[in-house]
């Protein structure tokens, strides 16, 4: 990540990146890709400079296929914490992400489809009434009490907590959720192994037997779990996932060649 100095000194981190979404489908157990978006993404928070200077930084930067992503500033604010103005830069690649993901999901309205990560960093409003299914790995929050982390703790293989619904005034997609453990935990931390799932609560409640569906849901996902023990992240990854991750990976530009190019266009 290069930084620019802006008007009023301002530290500008640069994020430079390409971004993608991929779409996987599994027919008969087997994994086939199903279209693909890739752009090169240069990110920064461009609120200290005139619209003009922003306006003709895009034009030259699509004119060699790389798109501007205009990050917002950490808290609305510029900041002279370069960490956090760096976070900012890369907080705009991943909203930048997430809507290619977002308009891929527009394609698949009518399929039960899974997605790596939240359902809110791909809320838009035509998913809320489909069979949209997060897979978080990475527990950044906890969102159980003290019973509910040891009931947790102790699932078995394929087993998970009970339902629980994330809303209220501050969540942009309201969604249900629980807790479900892919692989066994001996002699790692109790949550390794665990994944936590949603559904859009709109489209759980349209249900007709919504436990049952869940229970169909959790074996099914329990079955796609990635058996790959050379894959660092196995325990809490999903065969097509993995498969889209390194779908992605053959296609995206070798970061050395994508800084070089960068930089003849910057000549920096």
């Amino acid at each position: 990540m290069s930084w620019l100095s802006g008007p009023g000194g301002f530290p500008i981190p640069v994020r430079l990146s390409e971004i993608g979404s991929v779409a996987v489908l599994v027919e008969d157990g087997v994994c086939r890709r199903d279209g693909a978006d890739v752009e090169r993404a240069v990110s920064l928070v461009t609120k200290p400079f005139p619209p003009e200077i922003v306006d003709a930084f895009r034009s030259a930067l699509a004119a060699q296929n790389f798109r501007l992503v205009e990050a917002e500033p950490p808290g609305g604010m510029l900041s002279w914490d370069l960490d956090r103005m760096r976070q900012a830069a890369r907080d705009g690649s991943a909203r930048a992400m997430g809507q290619l993901e977002e308009e891929r999901l527009k394609t698949y309205r009518d399929r039960p489809t899974v997605v790596d990560g939240r359902l809110e960093t791909r809320a838009g409003a035509h998913i809320l009434d489909t069979p949209t299914v997060g897979v978080v790995e990475t527990h950044a929050a906890s969102y159980l009490h003290a019973q509910g982390l040891q009931v947790m703790y102790a699932l078995a293989p394929c087993e998970r907590t009970p339902l629980f619904a994330i809303r209220g005034a501050n969540v942009r997609f309201p969604v249900i959720s629980w807790y479900l453990r892919l692989s066994g935990a001996a002699g790692t931390s109790p949550t390794w192994g665990v994944v936590r799932v949603e559904l859009p609560l709109r489209f759980y409640e349209s249900l007709a037997d919504p436990l049952a569906y869940v229970a169909r849901l959790s074996r099914f996902l329990y079955e796609y779990r990635c058996r790959d023990t050379g894959y660092d992240r196995m325990p809490v990854s999903l065969h097509p996932i993995v498969r889209a991750e390194r779908l992605l990976g053959a296609i995206f530009t070798p970061a050395s060649l994508l800084r070089q190019r960068f930089y003849r266009l910057t000549g920096t």
